[in-house]
Formats: structure tokens, sequence, C-alpha cells
């Protein structure tokens, strides 16, 4: 897979369709690779016209590490104001979205759709409101404002994303965690397999190694993002918003905070859906994003 150079680090990414196409950025979220958007996902929605970009964020996959800036105390920055995490963190959620712009620029791509997932999801709403001349319209899964008022996260499956593993317990070790987790986060109404949930985690392994101390630094961006609710009443394009009613690590009144702050933004609760990818509701997935795309094309 090619990589673009933007200022300060090297960013690895995918791109389905033809160039020329409206493109469509998917932003993925904590911890998460490309492949975490799956390729028949990405190829079904180029078959609908669309030149569709998935990329490894900073700190995993193939993109540039940031071992060197060390690893945050999470404990401290929870005790923390959120204005003055900024200062304590290695790099910022305005830093991710200036990552997303930066790989636009080098592929010479002046406006996209523009689909974000959990962290991404926060990524995206953050590029929408600064760029708003950049984004054609903007789809939400599993995404949240931040605000404090909402329901918090399930403190067992937070703990999990972020959980070293034993250096001693190999491979195997970080394996069976990725498991784990993949469970935790799992849609109870659209369980996946068990070998093709242990396939895409070794996957993972093979391709970017283990992520832990990136999904730290991008945990602790996460949590200093300043609540959105503000930034999403700038939002200009057509917004469509997706969520699981069973999700535990980012539960459903967040999606509907969203919805509530962005101007003509249509919300969809999913029953059965957590908080994951399950090959079942692939369609939806993307006949939700072609929506958003097709009320773009409306506005203009």
């Amino acid at each position: 897979m090619p990589q673009v150079s933007i200022p300060g680090l090297n960013l690895e990414y995918e791109a389905f369709g033809t160039p020329g196409s409206p493109a469509m950025l998917l932003v993925m979220g904590l911890g998460g690779q490309l492949i975490h958007w799956p390729e028949a996902f990405c190829n079904e929605l180029s078959s609908r016209g669309f030149y569709v970009i998935r990329y490894d964020n900073r700190d995993v996959g193939l993109s540039s590490k940031f071992d060197d800036l060390g690893v945050p105390d999470l404990m401290a920055l929870y005790g923390m104001p959120k204005e003055a995490r900024q200062n304590a963190i290695p790099y910022t959620m305005f830093d991710m979205v200036s990552d997303a712009i930066g790989l636009l620029d080098a592929l010479d791509i002046e406006q996209a759709h523009i689909v974000g997932a959990s962290m991404g999801g926060t990524i995206s709403q953050l590029l929408t409101a600064t760029h708003p001349d950049r984004c054609l319209s903007l789809t939400l899964i599993m995404s949240t404002t931040g605000h404090p008022d909402l329901t918090p996260a399930d403190p067992e499956m937070l703990g999990a994303l972020v959980a070293p593993v034993d250096p001693a317990g190999g491979e195997e070790a970080l394996i069976h965690r990725g498991i784990m987790v993949g469970k935790l986060l799992m849609s109870p109404g659209y369980p996946t397999d068990d070998a093709v949930l242990r396939n895409k985690v070794e996957q993972a392994l093979r391709r970017g190694g283990d992520a832990a101390t990136g999904r730290v630094r991008q945990l602790a961006a996460a949590i200093s993002a300043p609540d959105t609710r503000g930034y999403l009443a700038e939002v200009k394009c057509p917004v469509e918003v997706l969520h699981g009613a069973d999700d535990k690590l980012i539960p459903m009144d967040a999606s509907e905070d969203i919805a509530r702050c962005a101007p003509g933004a249509r919300l969809q609760i999913v029953e059965g859906m957590a908080h994951d990818f399950p090959e079942a509701l692939m369609m939806l997935f993307a006949d939700t994003i072609q929506a958003a795309a097709s009320r773009s094309q409306e506005t203009q």
C-alpha cells in the first residue's frame, strides 16, 4: 500500500475506485487500522461511484509511530480540567485533523465526503467544523460529542482497550487480548464468528504489531478533546448519524446528542448493534453514507 509524507509523519493509505470520482475519506477509531474498514465495504462504496480512501491514523498500523513522545498518565489526565490536558499530552485531536487534511492535500483532493467511526468521529466532527470548504457530507458511526453529562463508557471496556500484555506471553497473548476486546465490543444481535475475529486480530498484529502505547496516546488525545457541541452547530454539510442500541463503550445517548446539535442531522439507532462493524450491517452503513452524499448533491 502507498504512503504520503506530510509535515511530521508518514500516513499509510489505500484507495478504491476511480480517481476523479467524488472522494470519500474513512476515518477510523481508537487503535484501529485501515483494515478495520472492511475491504468488501470499501469496494461496495466505490461501486456506488466514490473514490474511497482508508488510512492508518498516526501511531497505528503502518503510519508513523510516536514512541519517542512517551506514554501519558491517563489517570492524571482524568484528574485535570479538559482545558489543561491539551498541554500535557503528546498530540491532540486537532493534530489528527491536520493529518486527515494533509492526506487530502497530498492526494490533490479538494473536497470529500467524510465518514468517521468512534474516535474517528471526533476527528471528523472537528475536521468538518474547522474546514467546511473541504467537506461535502459527514457520516458519524458510534461517535460522541464528549459532553460530560453523557452516559460514561463501561470501565471494563475502556480498560481493556489500553491494558498492557505481558511480553513473556508472546504473540499468542496479544492475540488472546485482541480477541477478548473484540468480544467485549461485539454486537449481540450480529455476532462475529470466532475464526473471523481471530483472523482479523492476527492480520492487524502482522501488519502493525502491538499498538498498545499508540492506543494510549490516541486515547489521551480523545479524552482531552473539546466538547464538540459548539463545533457541530457550525457544520453546514448534511449529517447522518448511526449508533448501536447495545453500545457500552460509547452509549447511544452520545449520538442522540450529536443529532440534536448538528443542524439537520438525521439519526438511526440500530437494535442489536454494539461497537463494531458486523458484516450483516455493511449494507446499512453504506446506505447511510450514500444518503449523506445524496443530500449534499441536493444542496449544491
